[in-house]
């Protein structure tokens, strides 16, 4: 590192110390000018995250924790529509098979089937490596824990930036029935409805099912059919049986089934380089961010085929625990299976004839085997082992002429082993240390293979592949094929000073690993600008010192952590418009920052919330692709194939995508007692986001403003939570928010073109809940 660099970096770290400290003093001295006897105090958060019942304020590391009940009553029906709750987090849909997640400013930046997620996401247990699950419907949810920073030494394999870990409500002893729904009037118009049965089937056995229903329009006007996009028909069930096999012996199984129909994707142009030129190709097409989308998915004859998501996947799971006298082992056996459909139509257009169509079915089987001791001892401990493999088929139709189908077709299986372990000395009543280790072993395998077909069929015609270069016409010789064999080792340590009964100071770092990976959406395997088919593996280390406190009797919560965090290799993908292919990149990123919490219970019926984060996050090292129209004097001067074209740009000193500044989210709650049977609460919750790149190739179309969004929410309901109706308000100020940012080649002849996904505009509910 430069003498400058050097310098910068200590100046970005003093403003972040003031920063905090200025912070710490806010919140400790403000609140308590205004405290009173009278205010409730804040109840006690267990987390599981970390394989071990804990307390939140015990634990070393960055959480925020979220309540399944506060989630369905505000509307919240997935992580894309909780990601705006959740400061220094981002959630986000791309075209192709993966979704993206980012956390502090870093993530797995990239739309394809080849893209595994560095925040990994974790459902009672069993984690995931598909992105896509994350839009699982979030029902009948006891808590959602959301883990900044590396995660790997203990929870495993592509946590190397963070992870999400859902907890499901269990089987009840005594018997529940809830029935819960709404009712959409703007937006996403339609109705949602939900039913809960739980209680014992015998002395031993418990049981728990659940059934959530989704019928909803979306929220994008679509001009050829005069219809709306992202329309959405959900079912999603899940059955939970618990049973006590002996005094210490229990079993758990778990059954999820999920099946999603939706309509169209909420994307439009938002820009191109001569509208005029785009209309005339385009009828009615406006170029402008207003919510109207003009494509329909259709074949050259005119053969309406539609814009189609369907996800249909299944989740099974087996827990096992023996509880000792000092420790409790588990096991816990877990398989996944899904089958996925993502249709869309190419060029923006209600003619066609562009229509992709990707296809992916999907399995996974895991065991784990951990030994965890009780958590009060001097010496707690937590040792385990896991077996993960995956199976991937992955294919790409794209009806890119009227003569001609480019089919792709990829593989991709995978086997890890783990062993892992962490250890928690108590070293006095108030210093404590851990170390974790986590040794990996994966090895992966890979093909990919192309040709062409007919028009809008499956009939292979080699009569029509053209020259290796063009994507569009290209045929493999013989598939492309590579395997993976690596080893890694994460590992944690902390140190931890609770230096009163209710607030507590650590320090602690950690590492984290994603393994390399397959570009299977590679074309061609020559160009340099194309990357390689295989990339590679992506490593993250995390140092951070912050504080849990309760203070004001319990009262004010403040949670704070300052952290830097880089990582080697950061995977990232970028679409090439021209030839419908991706390249995957790797580079090296940093991220500086100060997250905090403050919940502060004013009364008994007042309750204040501020959560945020400020950061400075930069890409190190990274070549990133030119941008539409640029040139020379903006950067694009980089000709790594030698044909005297530019083929890059040096994005080092730039900032990542999906990375603002500052983010800040405040929380407002009132309660009026109605009398003795009836309650109104009132809640009022606003963002702000600072402006954010969207766009890996750093185009400054792509540069998302800075916005401040505010929902409210009024529940009538009586205080022993028999029944409930909420009226409930999201985005009430109908902010137009992108949330993707790409270019396209379907307008070359209009000087070029890039389009947007958008978040959900203004939505009105009406929700209501019955316990029987």
């Amino acid at each position: 590192m430069s003498d400058q660099s050097k310098t910068i970096l200590r100046r970005i770290l003093a403003k972040q110390l003031l920063m905090s400290a200025a912070l710490h003093t806010a919140f400790f001295v403000v609140p308590s000018l205004f405290y009173t006897a009278t205010a409730s105090v804040l109840e006690e958060i267990i987390i599981t995250a970390r394989k071990r019942e804990e307390s939140l304020q015990d634990v070393p590391v960055s959480i925020q924790v979220y309540s399944g009940d506060a989630v369905q009553e505000q509307g919240i029906v997935d992580m894309e529509s909780m990601a705006p709750s959740i400061p220094n987090f981002s959630y986000s849909q791309a075209v192709g098979a993966s979704d993206v997640l980012v956390m502090r400013g870093l993530g797995t930046v990239g739309s394809g089937p080849h893209m595994e997620q560095a925040v990994g996401q974790v459902f009672n247990g069993y984690f995931t490596t598909r992105s896509r699950l994350g839009r699982a419907a979030l029902f009948d949810v006891a808590q959602i824990e959301v883990l900044r920073g590396p995660q790997g030494p203990i929870i495993g394999k592509n946590t190397s930036l963070g992870a999400i870990n859902i907890t499901s409500k269990k089987p009840t002893e005594e018997t529940e029935v809830i029935v819960s729904g709404g009712w959409d009037f703007e937006a996403s118009e339609g109705y949602e409805a939900q039913a809960v049965i739980s209680g014992s089937l015998t002395e031993n056995i418990r049981a728990r099912i659940a059934a959530n229903v989704k019928d909803k329009d979306g929220w994008m006007k679509n001009r050829p059919t005069n219809d709306v996009h992202r329309s959405k028909e959900d079912l999603a069930g899940r059955l939970i049986v618990k049973w006590d096999l002996t005094d210490n012996v229990t079993a758990e199984l778990l059954y999820q089934r999920t099946d999603f129909d939706q309509e169209g994707k909420p994307r439009e142009l938002d820009w191109c380089g001569d509208p005029a030129a785009a209309a005339a190709q385009s009828p009615g097409l406006d170029c402008r961010l207003n919510a109207v989308n003009n494509s329909l998915a259709a074949l050259a004859d005119g053969t309406e085929v539609g814009e189609i998501f369907t996800l249909e996947s299944d989740l099974s799971g087996l827990t096992l625990q023996w509880k000792f006298e000092d420790f409790t082992v588990s096991s816990l056996t877990g398989y996944t299976e899904y089958e996925m459909l993502d249709r869309f139509d190419s060029d923006f257009s209600p003619g066609g004839p562009r229509v992709i169509s990707n296809r992916e079915l999907y399995d996974q089987f895991s065991q784990e085997f951990r030994w965890v001791s009780t958590g009060i001892d001097v010496l707690d401990y937590i040792v385990g082992a896991s077996y993960f493999s995956s199976d991937m088929t992955f294919t790409q139709d794209f009806d890119n002429h009227t003569d001609r189908r480019r089919h792709e077709l990829a593989k991709v299986d995978s086997k890890s082993y783990s062993a892992f372990g962490q250890l928690d000395w108590h070293v006095s009543e108030t210093w404590s240390l851990t170390l974790g280790l986590r040794y990996t072993s994966e090895e992966r395998e890979a093909l990919k293979d192309q040709w062409q077909n007919n028009y809008g069929t499956m009939v292979r015609n080699d009569t029509l592949c053209g020259d290796e270069s063009d994507g569009l016409t290209s045929c493999f010789d013989r598939p492309l094929a590579d395997d993976i064999d690596e080893h890694a080792i994460s590992w944690n340590t902390s140190l931890q000073w609770e230096y009163s009964s209710q607030s507590m100071l650590y320090i602690g770092a950690a590492t984290g690993f994603k393994s390399s990976g397959f570009n299977i959406r590679q074309n061609v395997e020559t160009p340099v600008t194309q990357g390689r088919f295989v990339f590679d593996e992506e490593e993250s280390l995390n140092i951070e010192v912050g504080g849990k406190h309760d203070i004001l009797d319990g009262t004010l919560r403040l949670n704070w952590s300052l952290y830097n965090t880089t990582i080697d290799g950061l995977q990232l993908s970028s679409n090439d418009p021209d030839t419908i292919t991706q390249a995957v990149v790797n580079g090296d990123a940093s991220a500086l920052g100060l997250e905090f919490e403050m919940i502060w219970t004013v009364s008994e019926v007042f309750a204040l919330g501020l959560h945020g984060a400020v950061s400075d996050v930069e890409y190190d090292e990274f070549l990133a692709p030119c941008y539409e129209g640029q040139i020379a004097a903006n950067g694009c001067n980089i000709d790594v194939n030698e044909d005297l074209v530019a083929d890059l740009q040096n994005a080092a000193g730039e900032t990542p995508p999906f990375a603002p500044d500052s983010t800040l989210v405040l929380t407002a709650d009132y309660l009026w007692r109605l009398g003795a049977s009836t309650e109104l609460a009132a809640s009022v919750k606003t963002y702000y986001v600072d402006e954010q790149m969207l766009s890996v190739d750093n185009d400054p179309r792509g540069l998302e403003d800075s916005y401040i969004k505010w929902d409210a929410s009024l529940t009538l309901s009586d205080p022993e939570g028999r029944w409930k109706l909420a009226l409930v308000g999201r985005n009430l100020g109908d902010e137009l928010v992108r949330t993707w940012s790409e270019g396209t080649s379907s307008f070359d002849n209009a000087g070029g073109a890039r389009y947007a996904f958008i978040n959900e505009t203004r939505a009105v509910a009406l929700r209501g809940q019955y316990r029987f």
